[in-house]
């Protein structure tokens, strides 16, 4: 079955199989574990070890890609994964696991780590950043997690701005860079504080819609005014084939009470060219209440964010306060 093989260290293979027989053993093997794009990793086992395997030796597991196997130790990849630790010490670890989904580059960095491989020596281009992340976080690699991030920060602070615009979709798309907190708000921050460079980055557009709520629901962002954003919103979604709902998260980033007469009149001729029910999604959430929400935060208000604070705006009612503790008491002395 075997066309050809080739040893890179004592560690792993790299596996060549003939095309045919290839596919007809990833059909047979029921012993795959999938993806957790598809179900969790333990969920997929099963009783049955096709012919296909029985001549791997038990200390091995294969991690299967598109165009090549890998065949790393076990041993090797329990110390680095937190998941297949476990199921070594159930003693259900299983002969192959399917990775055809990911980036072959991402699964051969995988195995280079396992294999210890020095870190200025893997492989970590921009393309495969997403993959590996989720690999990390689905073996539960946690010291892979930190090597990728640490990586990311670095790239943000020697390169240009793409790189930190590669470094917030990379946030967005995968909720392990969350885990490290102080990186994944330093990295926000500093897109705030830049959102003008950010904005006017060829990479803008194709930013996803969950990192531009990141940066616009923020009260420090820069920006002149709530009008400003609402056009530059519209823009960024008549750039492309967009979805009602990235319409409405984004809109939920507006703060109503600050927009004026006029200034709906102007977002409404902008919206021209917008499908119907976009454009209805956009005039919805602008109406709704959570957007007539301010913020009166001191600390806010006091550094004179131009977002914060209650807006002098005659639409916008204002409820008067009545102190709680003290009103009762005063009811219960005339009594």
């Amino acid at each position: 079955m075997i066309k050809n093989s080739r040893i890179f260290s004592d560690h792993y293979h790299y596996w060549y199989f003939d095309k045919q027989k290839w596919l007809a053993a990833m059909k047979t093997d029921e012993a795959d574990i999938r993806s957790e794009t598809h179900v969790a990793l333990t969920d997929d086992m099963t009783d049955h070890i096709s012919s296909t395997c029985s001549s791997i030796p038990s200390n091995n597991i294969i991690l299967r890609t598109r165009r090549r196997n890998y065949l790393i130790k076990t041993e090797n990849f329990a110390k680095c994964s937190e998941k297949i630790a476990l199921l070594v010490k159930h003693g259900k670890v299983p002969p192959a696991i399917d990775l055809s989904c990911y980036n072959i580059d991402a699964v051969r960095t995988l195995t280079d780590f396992v294999a210890g491989v020095d870190k200025r020596n893997l492989r970590l281009g921009d393309n495969i950043l997403t993959d590996l992340l989720q690999l990390a976080r689905i073996f539960r690699m946690n010291q892979f997690t930190s090597l990728i991030v640490e990586h990311v920060i670095e790239k943000v602070e020697k390169g240009p701005q793409s790189n930190l615009l590669l470094a917030l979709n990379l946030i967005s798309s995968d909720w392990s860079m969350f885990l490290r907190v102080n990186e994944a708000s330093a990295l926000v921050e500093s897109a705030a504080e830049n959102i003008g460079e950010v904005k006017m980055s060829t990479f803008f557009y194709i930013l996803p819609a969950a990192v531009l709520v990141m940066l616009y629901s923020r009260c420090d962002v820069d920006i002149s005014s709530e009008l400003e954003l609402s056009q530059c919103l519209i823009h960024w979604l008549k750039k492309t084939i967009r979805t009602d709902s990235e319409a409405e998260i984004l809109f939920s980033c507006i703060r109503t009470p600050f927009l004026s007469s006029k200034d709906r009149e102007i977002i409404r001729e902008k919206c021209n060219g917008l499908p119907k029910s976009m454009i209805n999604a956009i005039e919805n959430t602008l109406n709704s209440p959570r957007n007539h929400r301010c913020c009166v935060i001191r600390e806010h208000v006091e550094r004179h964010y131009p977002r914060c604070g209650i807006p002098d705006n005659n639409s916008y009612f204002k409820i008067n306060t009545i102190d709680v503790t003290i009103k009762p008491m005063k009811d219960k002395n005339k009594k």
